[in-house]
């Protein structure tokens, strides 16, 4: 379980935002925490990438690119500057979080992942 739904689920009663006639603003926390998950090839980044959390595929590919204003998340970053893999990134960036599923982008890149592995090997 994550922080946020252990967090949650020690909460009694209804944590269903109500709305009146005002609108109640409201702010958000991000917290960052170790997975101790670390990746330094490509099949380690596959293997990071399939058992992680969802919300660390949020915090790289949604949250990274609103924190920074640019239009690759983490991921394509990484692999662009790390791995010096720049179409694998190009793919990677062309991947839209915001229209699917967080575990619909894990199984978009996982396949893309695969893809430039299956090529390393030929």
């Amino acid at each position: 379980m994550t922080i946020l739904q252990d967090h949650l689920r020690a909460r009694s009663g209804d944590l269903r935002l109500e709305f009146d006639r005002a609108f109640h603003f409201q702010r958000s926390h991000l917290v960052e925490v170790e997975l101790g998950l670390a990746a330094t090839t490509l099949a380690e980044f596959r293997v990071g990438l399939a058992s992680a959390d969802e919300s660390a595929i949020y915090l790289h590919t949604v949250e990274a690119r609103a924190r920074s204003g640019r239009r690759a998340g983490d991921f394509a970053q990484w692999l662009r500057e790390a791995l010096e893999l720049p179409a694998l990134a190009e793919r990677f960036e062309r991947i839209d979080p915001y229209l699917t599923t967080l575990e619909r982008v894990r199984g978009r890149l996982l396949s893309l992942v695969d893809r430039a592995l299956e090529e390393e090997r030929a």
